[in-house]
């Protein structure tokens, strides 16, 4: 389980992935209906399944500000909600917001993923951490600080030889274990 800034995501033993809470970015991956006895508009407070074609065998998900993310098992992740500061790794100007997955484009296979508010990291299975999104606090561990980072990048993350083994974000930063 993932709990993001207004919504979380679940994933079971069989690699579906549910999801509930706010949608008014799209952050869910699924359509909502507007639920007369809750009365709450883009949200769902009951858990929904993720359409399982878009995202076969997922292994990870992770819940950020107004975004989410999944592994899947052939390592690639699937993004979907805000993009406003390029969480979704994506450029501004292309995806504002989407409320379908779509695959991250990188070379690299993933084992495990992490969203911040607005910035989103991973770490690749040789135990290297990439990152995307805002950095104006330096919450991507690039080494420099700016606006944001439209595409994945390699991250500066870890002493020497140590290889990351998991990483914690929250708002504005991020906590890496080597």
């Amino acid at each position: 389980i993932s709990a993001g800034y207004n919504h979380a995501l679940a994933l079971s033993m069989g690699g579906k992935v549910y999801s509930w809470g706010e949608s008014r970015y799209g952050q869910l991956g699924r359509t909502t209906t507007a639920n007369a006895r809750f009365k709450i508009a883009n949200s769902d407070p009951v858990p929904g399944v993720v359409n399982s074609r878009l995202l076969p065998f997922a292994r990870h998900v992770s819940a950020g500000g107004k975004h989410s993310a999944v592994v899947v098992r052939k390592g690639i992740i699937f993004m979907v909600g805000n993009n406003t500061k390029a969480q979704l790794g994506v450029e501004v100007d292309k995806v504002q917001q989407t409320q379908e997955f779509f695959p991250l484009s990188s070379k690299e296979k993933f084992r495990y993923v992490i969203c911040g508010h607005e910035h989103t990291l991973a770490i690749d299975y040789a135990g290297l951490a990439w990152g995307c999104g805002r950095n104006q606090e330096g919450q991507l561990g690039l080494g420099r600080v700016s606006a944001f980072e439209s595409r994945i990048q390699r991250a500066a993350l870890g002493i020497g030889d140590n290889l990351i083994v998991s990483l914690v974000s929250s708002a504005d930063h991020t906590i890496a274990l080597t």
